[in-house]
């Protein structure tokens, strides 16, 4: 009735279920359990529902889905002709928009799990709802904050990640600003390039990698000119180790920094989680070793950062630069005069946060993973703020909390979630 599991040697319904024919998006592995989506969902939820392998559970009631994707321990889902772009928050509810948001719904979504990257592609034109940037149906999410992928077309059928870059199957063959692309097209140093001259008419449906090799699949007749019904393959070999791009960031991407009382914790973030090593060079005399450091400097100066991965044979160095300052005005907010408490801490689900700000300054309190990329945020008034942080969904077992005022972080507290 329209959903079954294999075995190894027979089928098997799941469960007792009613007509599944509406059960037509994509199926996601995802908190050990298996997460459908579609519309009508054997009669008993509408847009997502899972099984734990003995039940249905997680019942939604949603709009149409079409698109389950994991990134980062989060559940994402979309629907680009509704508009849709939600992140699973547990039992049944999904939040709106999540990393910020994008100006309307995604239908395809692939992850570059080497370098923790989201791309994503639908029916939108900016990302990033409070800063919006434009980016023509397609963008990239790097676990903190989004970048623009210029302007392919508003047709995308397909997207696949193939030795570190991203490739894109269209139903057109020229690009919004005029570049042939031939269909299908490579993302690569911040621009699109075609792949030699592309296939002819009907366009490129499905990509897939087998053995270091990409496999093409559409209504075309040929590809790079040769004879091809429907199938071809395109074979690019990484000689340079392309597919590691190691990058810095920070909490809330800050560049600038302040000494208070003579000194300054920086917490550096690296995007590869399953390197063999880390080197860093904190432009001083520091050095680590570790993915995610901190580090502290005692001087007011430019620093350049650099960290320099390992992995799978090869080797190579990402670079950031931060500016450390004298006279910020942030030596008065410490610990004690902000009032700042943690509770309970440790906890296992959500916590409260007391704070309170001079009577002339605003701020906010960020919540991020130890990787470095937000999980919430909450704006903090002039005088006592009292607040619960909802963080009971949130996977992460070790929260990092930053209280920013005049957009400087003045505090970094870690929260441990039993």
């Amino acid at each position: 009735m329209g959903i079954a599991r294999w075995d190894g040697n027979n089928w098997w319904p799941v469960g007792t279920n009613s007509d599944c024919g509406s059960c037509d998006g994509t199926i996601e592995k995802y908190d050990n359990k298996i997460f459908f989506s579609g519309n009508n969902m054997l009669g008993l939820a509408w847009g997502v529902i899972a099984w734990d392998g003995t039940n249905w559970v997680n019942r939604c009631s949603l709009p149409p889905i079409n698109l389950l994707k994991g990134y980062s321990n989060d559940l994402l889902a979309g629907n680009s002709f509704w508009g849709n772009f939600l992140k699973f928050e547990g039992d049944t509810n999904w939040s709106l928009q999540p990393y910020g948001g994008i100006y309307g719904g995604i239908d395809k979504a692939e992850r570059d799990t080497v370098n923790n990257l989201l791309y994503v592609s639908g029916d939108f034109d900016w990302v990033n709802i409070n800063k919006p940037i434009r980016s023509h149906n397609i963008a990239m999410y790097d676990g903190f904050g989004w970048h623009s992928m210029d302007t392919l077309i508003g047709c995308i059928l397909t997207i696949k990640v193939y030795n570190g870059s991203l490739y894109a199957g269209t139903c057109l063959d020229t690009m919004t600003n005029g570049t042939t692309i031939g269909y299908i097209a490579r993302w690569d140093d911040n621009q699109w390039h075609p792949l030699g001259s592309g296939v002819n008419n009907g366009g490129v449906s499905a990509l897939e990698e087998f053995h270091d090799t990409l496999f093409v699949t559409g209504g075309f007749t040929t590809a790079g000119g040769d004879s091809a019904y429907g199938l071809a393959r395109w074979y690019m070999p990484d000689t340079n180790c392309a597919f590691l791009k190691p990058t810095i960031h920070t909490l809330a991407l800050q560049d600038t920094f302040y000494l208070s009382a003579g000194q300054v914790s920086v917490q550096f973030f690296n995007n590869n989680a399953y390197a063999q090593t880390w080197q860093w060079n904190f432009g001083d005399t520091g050095t680590g070793n570790t993915q995610n450091p901190a580090h502290t400097y005692t001087h007011d100066s430019v620093y350049t950062i650099t960290v320099t991965v390992t992995e799978d044979g090869c080797t190579k160095t990402g670079t950031a630069v931060i500016w450390v300052l004298n006279g910020s005005g942030n030596e008065e907010y410490t610990q004690e005069s902000l009032q700042f408490k943690v509770y309970p801490n440790p906890t296992n689900g959500d916590f409260t946060i007391e704070c309170t700000l001079p009577q002339n300054k605003k701020g906010t309190v960020k919540a991020f993973k130890t990787i470095g990329s937000q999980l919430g945020e909450h704006p903090l008034e002039p005088g006592c703020n009292n607040f619960i942080m909802p963080a009971g969904s949130w996977k992460d077992s070790v929260i990092l909390v930053g209280v920013y005022i005049d957009g400087r972080q003045v505090l970094v507290e870690k929260v441990v979630k039993q």
